[in-house]
């Protein structure tokens, strides 16, 4: 029995000497020297073979020696974890913003949509907001800019002057007899009359027929995406709680016009025509801006805060000048590419991230969707 000791006893010796050398010569936090060395250096921090992928201890600079891969994410798709000192491959990578450059591509989180393809097609969605686009009648008055999330102590002028001919825009005008179809509570139930469903129809018959809400359409038929004017109604239109039992919100309302949870909480109120509006009949009261995003002749975008019916929002976004279609457009296909994560879209030239959230038991409601300028 002394002698199996003994045995066992050199063996472990000469195992913890055969990994103190290996130690020794390489550098432990690194894989110089040390690329597919066959099995684990044992007490070292950080490992260099085939395995180390699997079990999620790689060096940081595994993918670059061993693989010859600078900021890529093949072979590394969804691992656990953060590698550091490099870009990341797994899901939480898209809130964070550290994914490599190719981890759309690569590794296809959302049925295949790249994020090269959201980026072409914001702009050539951009592109083709001609008929029912705004921006020529209307005039911004930015005036100061405030931090996010405070008021000025002045109220300024207001922020937006509208010619009348603005809302004579084909889709717009559908969607100005839509504004009086809602109660802002959100804690009314509501239901559509007959009456209501046939403007809803005619809201929908109008952006259907542009060529904007074509082309989104066959964007996501082509990935296999939701699409199609049923599942359009039920995502924008379909009636849900917001937490006390009553079905007194959708999408479209929250997002193309405003909501009131309690007497001290605006929701939504991220369109400009609702806005303008409002505006007007002299129920917002314009605290200043945070970002902007010029989108040329197009319109812009812009990030601010205001109080509307006495209540404060430290910061809301909206496009302003943009046809409905586009915006709804552009909402419609990261809520289903990219739902509950930051879509990156690009529109004259620049990346624009549009947010958007889920509702409903399926998660088959808009929550909500904004340009998000947050950075």
């Amino acid at each position: 029995m002394a002698q199996v000791f003994k045995l066992v006893f050199v063996a472990l010796l000469i195992a913890q000497s055969q990994a103190s050398i290996l130690r020794s010569i390489f550098a432990d936090d690194s894989c110089q020297g040390r690329c597919n060395v066959t099995g684990t250096v044992p007490g070292a921090p950080c490992q260099c073979n085939t395995a180390c992928v699997r079990y999620d201890d790689c060096c940081p600079d595994y993918y670059s020696l061993c693989l010859g891969q600078t900021g890529s994410c093949v072979g590394r798709c969804d691992q656990s974890g953060t590698v550091p000192g490099t870009c990341q491959c797994n899901k939480p990578c898209v809130d964070f913003g550290d994914c490599c450059p190719d981890y759309s591509d690569v590794c296809q989180p959302t049925d295949g949509v790249s994020d090269r393809e959201l980026e072409d097609l914001g702009e050539e969605l951009l592109g083709l907001d001609t008929e029912s686009n705004a921006a020529s009648y209307i005039q911004l008055d930015l005036q100061g800019k405030t931090s996010s999330g405070s008021s000025q102590d002045v109220a300024p002028l207001p922020l937006m002057t509208v010619a009348s001919a603005a809302y004579t825009r084909p889709t717009i005008q559908k969607l100005l007899a839509l504004h009086d179809i809602y109660d802002a509570n959100v804690n009314i139930g509501e239901a559509y009359s007959a009456a209501e469903e046939a403007k809803i129809n005619d809201f929908l018959d109008a952006i259907f027929a542009t060529p904007i809400m074509q082309r989104a359409q066959d964007f996501l038929a082509s990935k296999n995406l939701p699409n199609g004017r049923s599942n359009f109604y039920e995502l924008w239109f379909g009636l849900f709680s917001r937490g006390n039992g009553a079905l007194g919100s959708c999408g479209l309302e929250h997002v193309l016009m405003a909501e009131l949870r309690g007497t001290d909480n605006v929701l939504g109120f991220h369109n400009w025509v609702f806005y303008a509006l409002e505006e007007a009949a002299s129920r917002v009261n314009y605290r200043g801006w945070m970002e902007t995003v010029d989108l040329g002749s197009k319109g812009s975008i812009i990030e601010h805060n205001f109080v509307w019916q006495n209540t404060n929002k430290p910061v809301s976004s909206m496009f302003v000048g943009t046809s409905p279609e586009l915006e709804l457009a552009l909402y419609t296909v990261c809520f289903y590419a990219r739902s509950g994560a930051k879509c990156g879209v690009k529109l004259n030239g620049q990346v624009v991230k549009i947010q958007t959230y889920t509702s409903g038991s399926r998660g088959q409601f808009v929550g909500t969707a904004y340009p998000d300028l947050s950075g």
